[in-house]
């Protein structure tokens, strides 16, 4: 893979993590563990997806890592949605997971905390910053 491929699969990569947060938050509705909120349907969908991505990594090809991540995303917001985690600053999957769930709300009707959603631009911002400033200096 080129250089430009690979920036490509790591930022699909990402996406594809956000988007399966954003599914969660769409198919979800409140913020407990209560039957019947369709975490069947997402379970089967996360299911499917590790089985299409098992399927495609063991042919070698590369973007079932994109159907593992989107996978990945789901479970965590999943996970997040029902125990009412607040925000992470630790590590990005959590800030990409809880964007991911706003947007899926949103897209769902729900109103969008723009502060929230602001301050978590500006972690990732930051983060990436400070990444290509590592880089260029070292």
């Amino acid at each position: 893979m080129n250089s430009t491929s690979v920036a490509l699969l790591l930022v699909s990569i990402i996406v594809s993590f956000m988007l399966g947060s954003a599914l969660s938050g769409f198919l979800l509705t409140g913020g407990s563990l209560k039957l019947g909120r369709h975490y069947d349907t997402l379970l089967f969908i996360e299911g499917l997806l590790l089985l299409l991505s098992a399927y495609l990594l063991s042919r070698a090809h590369v973007y079932g890592i994109t159907l593992a991540s989107a996978a990945c995303g789901l479970q965590n917001a999943l996970a997040t949605n029902y125990s009412g985690a607040v925000v992470r600053t630790t590590h990005l999957t959590g800030i990409f997971t809880d964007l991911g769930l706003m947007i899926g709300k949103t897209l769902k009707g729900e109103p969008f905390d723009t502060r929230k959603g602001v301050m978590f631009l500006l972690i990732i911002i930051g983060f990436l910053l400070g990444g290509i400033t590592g880089f260029i200096l070292f």
